[in-house]
């Protein structure tokens, strides 16, 4: 290999490797604390008898889910729950549909405000009270605000909670 063809070869390992170095220390930086080792334990205990305690929302997830871990997710406020609002019409959708009654059982309503869980547990749907701390979901916020923001970014926190535990 001549000398012009050494440097174009080093450029060229530069190029590929250098982006692949950025993307994993980024990865690593915005990987929540304690999931890759929540995610070797799922490994290990897969093998063993090992039982890990369940959370809240782990055992929600599981008690909706079908066998293939699949399940539906709505998220609501107070604003959905309303008598004769759009949860009523949603359910009455599923209810009068072909062959559409059984996803209720699979069906995982997630409050991110007290009227919304309140009214989900009155229905005796299966419902989680999404709680953060700091956080008022219950006022109506307007598009694109801090507020708004917020409320959008932990939604997609929470989702991506769900996806981790293999839903």
């Amino acid at each position: 290999m001549s000398f012009s063809g050494a440097i174009a070869y080093r450029a060229t390992a530069s190029i590929v490797v250098a982006p692949l170095l950025v993307l994993v220390v980024i990865y690593a930086c915005l990987w929540p604390l304690g999931v890759p080792t929540a995610f070797f334990r799922l490994q290990h205990g897969a093998n063993t008898t090992e039982i890990t305690p369940k959370d809240e929302l782990e055992a929600a997830l599981e008690g909706v889910a079908m066998e293939n871990r699949t399940l539906i997710i709505a998220i609501l406020n107070k604003a959905y729950v309303e008598q004769n609002a759009m949860l009523d019409l949603f359910l009455q959708s599923l209810g009068e549909g072909e062959d559409t009654e059984f996803l209720v059982d699979h069906l995982l309503f997630v409050a991110v405000d007290q009227r919304a869980f309140n009214r989900c547990r009155t229905l005796e749907l299966h419902c989680y009270n999404l709680v953060t701390e700091g956080v008022d979901f219950s006022k109506e916020v307007f598009y694109m605000s801090d507020a708004f923001n917020n409320m959008m970014w932990r939604r997609t926190l929470f989702l991506g909670d769900v996806l981790r535990r293999g839903y």
